[in-house]
């Protein structure tokens, strides 16, 4: 009875239930921050945020959450090295511009056959211009999102982020984003 359960639970495994991870080799692009929802845990003024699409900029306030774009490449089974970059334009007040370089590394599995979870994670800069100056500053990103085949080779993804900037009085921000990707 006890040799049985043991077989039941090692057969439960993620991994063995899904089939496999990612492949070496796989390629994937993505279009990612398409839409957010969060908090600036360091500023009470603007602690919450939705975005989609866009960035929010107002009264010298800037949000490090806007569209991205996104390349991974897995170097292994499962792990990703690659990132993403945005570049975003307010023409409120004297206009903003803001622009992410953000290099990451994660490793994918699968929770099932239709859905995988893939962390990563990466330390890069953000920069923006407020149009009567300009700030930047470093970045932990961190990610754990889930994703789900639209169809063939297309994705959906979802699920939490925190980003913790390193100086210059900029916030921290967590909360939730989605994004869409393609596989090769």
């Amino acid at each position: 009875m006890g040799l049985g359960l043991a077989a039941a639970l090692s057969a439960a495994t993620p991994a063995e239930a899904a089939g496999n991870t990612v492949r070496k080799g796989t390629m994937r692009i993505g279009a990612e921050r398409l839409a957010n929802i969060g908090a600036r845990l360091d500023d009470p003024e603007t602690a919450f945020f939705f975005s989609a699409l866009t960035t929010l900029a107002s009264q010298g306030q800037f949000t490090m959450q806007y569209p991205r774009a996104g390349f991974d490449y897995f170097i292994i089974d499962g792990l990703s090295v690659g990132g993403n970059a945005g570049v975003s334009f307010n023409t409120l007040g004297a206009g903003t511009f803001g622009l992410a370089v953000l290099p990451r590394v994660g490793y994918a599995f699968d929770l099932s056959k239709a859905i995988e979870f893939w962390p990563r994670g990466g330390i890069g800069v953000h920069f923006v211009d407020y149009g009567v100056g300009d700030d930047a500053t470093g970045v932990l990103t961190l990610e754990g999102m889930f994703l789900i085949e639209i169809v063939p080779h297309a994705l959906f993804e979802f699920g939490p982020f925190l980003d913790v900037a390193f100086g210059n009085n900029w916030p921290i921000e967590t909360g939730g984003t989605a994004g869409l990707a393609i596989e090769f």
